[in-house]
């Protein structure tokens, strides 16, 4: 009778040990993270042009304006009442995006969040445009 025990005993820490394998971490890439449809919290554009003072515009998204993000390289675009855009993207690097002609930082990749920053100087080097885009899902 001992016996039986030890050996049903044996089996059930066996099998215990077998049915606890430690959950596989699956590590997505830039570009699985960033492949979504993502809404417009805010997109701010900064205009600076001297000796005009600095023109900041914030614009607060609604449930129509998105960023999405598609697996064939293609980003789809709305905001506001503008028409939707179309526009090829390419991912450079985990902190780098190329959207258009645009090269956009990579600020904040969370599963919910995305922060994208974009800044152009202008021909002087002393002017410039930037934007940044508030996105979540």
């Amino acid at each position: 009778m001992k016996t039986i025990k030890s050996t049903i005993m044996m089996f059930v820490a066996l099998f215990s040990l077998v049915s606890c394998k430690k959950d596989e971490v699956v590590v997505q890439t830039t570009a699985q993270k960033i492949q979504a449809k993502w809404g417009i919290e805010t997109s701010t554009n900064t205009e600076y042009v001297p000796p005009a003072e600095k023109l900041t515009t914030t614009y607060h998204g609604n449930s129509a304006d998105y960023f999405d993000f598609r697996a064939n390289g293609k980003v789809y675009i709305k905001q506001g009442t503008n028409p939707e855009e179309v526009m090829d993207y390419t991912i450079e690097s985990d902190t780098q995006i190329l959207i258009g002609d645009m090269m956009f930082s990579i600020q904040k990749l969370e599963d919910h969040n995305l922060k994208l920053y974009f800044k152009q100087l202008l021909k002087d080097d002393i002017s410039y445009t930037e934007d940044t885009y508030n996105l979540t899902k």
